[in-house]
């Protein structure tokens, strides 16, 4: 493979990664934000669930859906939260060692395109 391509591959993966790292998921039919403040405030609330079985929270996932939720919910959302950032985080390492490989096994966009479509984004 040429090693401009190499190079152009290795942008989109990273590219692709931040995307959908950051699209969000659907747990339990609402929708989650997943880029760095959402998963921060999922992590503070179960933190505080974990300690309190009786906390609730509003949680707002987006401007026109705001539910409450309660302690085992709160968990519940930090597991499947937990789940779909270790999915991204297999999904990027198996792109990376796809490329470099012997031959590589990526050698187009639709090849990364697939590799990250793989990833659950419902839970």
């Amino acid at each position: 493979m040429p090693v401009d391509m190499q190079k152009r591959l290795r942008k989109y993966i990273s590219y692709k990664a931040n995307a959908v790292r950051t699209a969000g998921i659907t747990v339990s039919g609402v929708p989650v934000g997943t880029d760095a403040l959402g998963l921060a405030y999922i992590l503070g609330s179960a933190d505080k669930a974990a300690g309190d079985p009786t906390f609730t929270t509003q949680f707002v996932a987006s401007p026109t859906v705001t539910v409450t939720l309660d302690a085992m919910q709160i968990v519940g959302l930090k597991v499947a939260a937990q789940t779909f950032v270790n999915a991204m985080f297999a999904a990027e390492a198996s792109a990376n060692a796809a490329l470099t490989a012997t031959p590589p096994t990526i050698t187009a966009f639709a090849d990364v395109d697939a590799i990250f479509a793989a990833v659950p984004k419902v839970y």
